[in-house]
């Protein structure tokens, strides 16, 4: 299957990504590497997932992360079982353009939507920009076909979606 992952540098987004490869899926992860989180640390996210599809890590030694692959246990099982591939793209959920360029290039089949803004202080700073970021809007809009597409949504955010 084809799949898009929104937020894949995160711990949640890679840790799919990386079943879904085990799975034998095709996915294609997209991040923007906002600042709230350290990126260097999503960078090891994207290294552990680059490692379970068969590619060199691109940021960190190959012998560590094999090490925290190995730790999970998830290294061993995909070197018997089948591969899905995995590609990384990096870009924001927001930009229209970009996310109509990718649904123009690939055939997703199913998008996973994982990316958000995190944190409360966040969103008791930067209140407009937290609850303007409405991904559900951009990512419907670059799609043509029907796809399934999955979103991770707090009960509350419905209640904020006109804020």
């Amino acid at each position: 299957m084809k799949v898009l992952v929104t937020g894949v540098a995160g711990f949640i987004g890679s840790f799919l990504c990386r079943k879904l490869i085990q799975r034998g899926d095709d996915v294609l992860g997209i991040d923007n590497f906002h600042p709230y989180y350290p990126r260097k640390c999503k960078e090891f996210n994207l290294d552990l997932t680059f490692l379970s599809s068969g590619n060199k890590p691109v940021t960190f030694p190959e012998a560590g992360v094999k090490e925290v692959l190995d730790e999970f246990g998830s290294l061993s099982k995909l070197e018997t079982g089948v591969r899905g591939s995995f590609l990384f793209t990096q870009g924001d959920i927001v930009d229209y353009d970009f996310l109509k360029s990718l649904f123009k290039k690939h055939q997703f089949e199913v998008v996973i939507h994982l990316a958000a803004m995190a944190g409360v202080p966040l969103s008791l700073t930067k209140a407009k920009t937290f609850f303007g970021f409405n991904p559900k809007t951009k990512i419907k809009a670059g799609i043509k076909k029907q796809v399934e597409v999955f979103m991770k949504m707090p009960d509350w955010y419905r209640e904020l979606e006109t804020f």
